[in-house]
């Protein structure tokens, strides 16, 4: 009878304590779930739930479908209940990243969390000499090149989260990371429109490693900073002709209108021949067309070329052009480093209100008489 009695209650308990647990159990339910607008950023979307986050990534590729799907989760609570196979767990905050793309350098930089970073490709490119001293001295490591990741040493820097570049197609090695159970986030701020969709991409790492409040914060001041500079170039007097690029192996490339340059070209209020044109990604041209539609361009600016000779070596045809003959020939190449690093690609990308500023300058020049370029130098 007491035997009886001792064995009902300890079944009560356990029943009651698996009914408590059940209650508290988080569930993956769209009614509990409420989707974060972006102020600029298409390609992404910030899903918050309670107790998790969803992060969905829009396939710039294929309308209406998805790159990738990731739950952030703090690592202490289980996954919920009815989460679908197709979604990549990431474990927050992370504490140890694989970077195969310097943009993502740079954010986390951006959000003092270089301690975070166990590994990166190509380390003579990156330009931050915090990163790049880690990594001489050990502190991170070097996992190959941006395309061809080495699998052991990615491996052997024991990283929670890769993070990658995301293109067209996927790469075959990425399925080897996928297998070793690490998550791959692919990185597509560079596939976005505008420039403040680019830079508000820095609210995903924040999120990833609960510095939300600090992502936002910057940025939103380079929001700010952006939007009073497009006001400043409305009274602009005149809209410069632009030329960009150069000839690269018979094959001029420019930036399609929808591109996120040629609207930062725009709110300079720059003339650019190909504004109306109505790709996001590169122009395929020949020199003869760019010559012919950008003669009398009055500025030039070219991605890091350092000196008219060194132009006119490339190809004595360059000195055809009026913004060549005027000396109004601008390179991006101001912060390069000894390396060859560009931190226009670091820093341009989370701080895309000194691009512009830079822009309005070489355009404008009367606008912002106190300002100093600060990506471009004018070409001597």
């Amino acid at each position: 009878m007491r035997f009886g009695f001792i064995l009902v209650l300890i079944i009560s308990i356990l029943f009651t304590g698996c009914r408590h647990k059940d209650k508290n159990q988080l569930k993956f339910r769209k009614k509990d779930q409420k989707i974060e607008v972006n102020a600029y950023a298409e390609i992404f979307e910030l899903i918050h739930c309670k107790g998790y986050s969803l992060l969905h990534l829009k396939d710039p590729w294929r309308k209406g479908g998805f790159y990738g799907k990731y739950i952030l989760i703090p690592r202490n609570i289980e996954l919920p209940v009815g989460l679908p196979p197709e979604y990549q767990v990431i474990r927050t905050p992370v504490e140890r990243f694989a970077c195969m793309a310097s943009t993502n350098v740079a954010m986390l930089a951006a959000l003092k969390n270089i301690s975070r970073i166990a590994g990166v490709t190509n380390p003579d490119k990156i330009f931050n000499e915090e990163v790049y001293s880690l990594y001489q001295r050990g502190k991170i490591n070097h996992i190959g090149d941006d395309f061809t990741p080495k699998f052991e040493q990615v491996i052997s820097c024991s990283p929670e989260v890769i993070l990658k570049n995301g293109y067209n197609q996927s790469l075959q090695n990425d399925e080897v990371f996928l297998k070793s159970g690490i998550p791959v986030f692919y990185n597509l701020e560079w596939m976005e429109n505008t420039a403040l969709g680019r830079a508000e991409w820095i609210k995903v790492l924040g999120e990833m490693t609960n510095k939300r409040t600090l992502a936002d914060s910057i940025f939103n001041k380079v929001k700010s900073n952006y939007d009073s500079l497009k006001k400043v170039a409305l009274s602009g007097k005149h809209t410069p002709k632009i030329l960009l690029s150069s000839n690269y192996k018979g094959t001029w490339y420019l930036p399609g209108g929808k591109s996120y340059y040629a609207r930062m070209l725009k709110e300079a209020k720059g003339d650019y021949c190909y504004s109306n044109d109505s790709s996001s990604g590169s122009i395929p041209l020949s020199f003869e067309v760019v010559l012919d539609k950008l003669l009398n361009a009055g500025v030039w600016i070219d991605e890091s070329v350092h000196s008219f000779s060194e132009l006119k070596n490339q190809d004595v045809r360059y000195t055809y052009f009026r913004a060549y003959r005027e000396k109004q020939v601008y390179g991006r190449c101001a912060r390069v480093n000894s390396r060859g690093a560009n931190d226009y690609w670091e820093t341009g990308v989370v701080r895309p209100d000194l691009t512009l500023a830079d822009l309005i300058k070489i355009l404008h020049p009367e606008l912002l008489p106190g300002y100093k370029l600060f990506f471009h130098k004018k070409l001597e």
